[in-house]
Formats: structure tokens, sequence, C-alpha cells
């Protein structure tokens, strides 16, 4: 989370009103303005959030929104905003969740307390199933897991990391009730951050939540 925030809090670019949103992957050349920027609808009764001075949020027009990332071959599809939609600076967002002005994001704490990594402990252990895709560009599965797979591993027990090829995802022999470790990992091979798509992902949640139940 350090990272991720010091990451995002100096865009490259900044968004000009006007134009359209940039959803891209950023390890090509294209330009994008995603996870640095997003559009958010204040008169959205789905949308939750807890809005303060820190968000300042862009209050303009938005052209539309470009997701380069579909189908590659294919022009950009482009969607139409109205202007009740809002432009904000994802850092400043993430200031606003906890509520406090960070400056140093990398040396801080505030960021990293709100991961699973660092809450989960002995008092909170929850079965976890982590799924990831290994072509998902937005987040790395060597970031995803980075000292998370070593927190299941020694809070819960980790039953094991599996690959897309692996039918069920949780072995018949290693279902909850028959093990003392708690957690699975299992990646999907070619699936971008659309993972949950993948046709595979359905099958292996309801085994898990079948084995959970």
């Amino acid at each position: 989370m350090n990272q991720l925030t010091n990451w995002m809090k100096l865009p490259p670019f900044p968004f000009t009103c006007g134009t359209d949103l940039i959803v891209s992957n950023p390890n090509t050349t294209t330009l994008t303005h995603f996870p640095f920027y997003g559009i958010y609808d204040p008169n959205d009764p789905n949308v939750n959030l807890t809005i303060t001075g820190f968000v300042n949020p862009l209050t303009c027009t938005v052209a539309g929104i470009r997701l380069n990332w579909l189908i590659p071959a294919v022009a950009p599809f482009t969607a139409s905003y109205n202007t009740n939609k809002r432009i904000t600076n994802t850092f400043r967002l993430a200031q606003s969740c906890i509520r406090q002005i960070i400056t140093a994001p990398s040396v801080t704490t505030e960021f990293n307390n709100v991961s699973p990594c660092v809450a989960l402990d002995t008092s909170r252990i929850v079965p976890t199933f982590i799924i990831h895709g290994t072509d998902d560009w937005l987040v790395p599965y060597s970031k995803a897991t980075s000292t998370m797979n070593t927190k299941l591993a020694s809070t819960g027990g980790l039953i094991g990391t599996y690959s897309s090829t692996t039918r069920p995802a949780i072995p018949a022999s290693a279902t909850y009730a028959t093990t003392t470790s708690k957690h699975i990992i299992k990646l999907y091979t070619n699936a971008n951050h659309d993972v949950s798509n993948n046709a595979q992902t359905r099958p292996d949640i309801l085994t898990w939540f079948n084995g959970h139940k």
C-alpha cells in the first residue's frame, strides 16, 4: 500500500477538463490517466464515500472514457458522461478515506495499516481464497502477494498455491473441514485484471464456498 500510494502521489501528467479520461495498459506507450485519476458521481446513491477537503475533485465536463485495453485492434470505445461526474485525484481520495494528509506515503504507516496483510492476525483468522490473473497489468501478481503469502502461511496456514490447470481449486483431501490450514491462492493463466470473468473462476469459487458452508 505504501508503494502504491507513493506511486500515485505524483501523476505523470495532469487531467485536462473537457478531454477523455484514458484507461489503458500502463505497460504500453499509451498515456493513461488511470489509476492516477478516476471518475465518480456525487449524485450516485450507490457511491458511499466520505468526501472531504482532501479530495478536491475537478468539477469539469468529461468528454468520455477510453478503454484502450478491451480490443486493441479496434478503435477505443468512448462513452459519454454528463457534467455531474467529477474527476478525482486518486491519491487525494486515498487521503480522504483515512481522513488525514499524508506527505510521505513511502515512509509512513497510515496507508499500510489498512492492508489486509497488516490487519490479519491470530485474533481474526478468516479463510481467504486469493484469485489472480498472471497477466494482470494493474496489480502484478508479484506485488499482490508480496509478503501476503508468507502472512497467510503463518496466520491460519496456506493450503497451497495452484495454477489454473488444477481442478478443482481445493483438493478434496484439503478442504476446510479436513485440514488445519485455512487459505489458498490460485493463478489463472493469461487472465488480466478482469479475472473474475474467467470461466474457470466461477466453479472454483463455488467449490471454495461449498467447502466452507
